[in-house]
């Protein structure tokens, strides 16, 4: 029997205007944390220490997007928003979600870096329908990355979507999660055909650069790899909030 995630629409909101500095994926991370560790401390301690394993790699079987406010100013020092801001988060775990969606429910005041907001509302948002073909548009910025030798040095250099390692770090990112959540290959594999433009999003990660990029995609083939995809992220570091996606003209709300 096919095992169905669980995303969530979270709306915050916001009684004036107020300044989110950028970097704030680590803030919005903590905040899951916090809120999950509040409502369901065994499944905090599982997820933080656990995660999901698969061929000598652990993955955080969650991802979440970045933040869409319905009013709101880019800054140099972050975006200014005010009433109502949507953000989105995904897992194939329901208990994880459930346990999400009451912690922050319990929580009188949320507070993202030194902002303070209140949550308005917590949404399951309808699975989409899998199918041989979907186009998909990026919520944050999907990672993949591959090691080459400089100088003696081994270094990680972050790909672009033009480059053809992108693909195959993709494809085999997905089927590693696949395996570490099903515990078995998938029946199929599974083709990416990227949509320019491409925007570059350079990212914090506890003092590491990170850069990803956000755009529209097309997957072909395995209809379990493109749900493995939407519930747990595409490419790298999907815990620290990178590679969410959603299907294309489908809308967030």
């Amino acid at each position: 029997m096919e095992v169905l995630g669980v995303r969530l629409r979270i709306v915050f909101s916001f009684p004036g205007p107020s300044l989110v500095r950028w970097g704030y994926l680590n803030r919005l991370r903590g905040l899951i944390y916090a809120a999950v560790r509040g409502s369901a401390p065994e499944v905090a301690r599982e997820v933080h220490e656990l995660g999901l394993s698969a061929d000598g790699k652990v993955y955080k079987p969650f991802t979440f997007s970045y933040l869409f406010p319905r009013r709101g100013e880019a800054h140099r020092d972050g975006i200014v928003v005010w009433g109502e801001v949507e953000w989105f988060f995904s897992t194939p775990i329901p208990a994880l979600a459930e346990a999400l969606a009451a912690g922050l429910l319990m929580m009188e005041e949320v507070r993202i870096g030194d902002v303070a907001c209140g949550v308005e509302r917590v949404e399951v948002m309808p699975p989409p329908e899998c199918g041989g073909e979907m186009e998909f548009k990026t919520l944050s910025p999907v990672v993949a990355s591959t090691g080459v030798r400089r100088g003696g040095k081994f270094e990680k250099v972050f790909l672009r979507p033009d480059q053809p390692d992108f693909a195959r770090v993709l494809r085999l990112n997905l089927r590693r999660k696949h395996l570490a959540f099903y515990g078995g290959e998938p029946g199929g594999d599974v083709e990416f055909e990227f949509h320019p433009p491409f925007k570059s999003k350079m990212e914090s990660v506890r003092g590491t650069k990170v850069r990803g990029f956000q755009m529209r995609l097309t997957m072909r083939g395995d209809p379990s790899l493109m749900r493995v995809a939407y519930e747990m992220g595409l490419g790298e570091r999907n815990g620290q909030g990178f590679g969410m996606i959603e299907v294309a003209g489908r809308g967030r709300g």
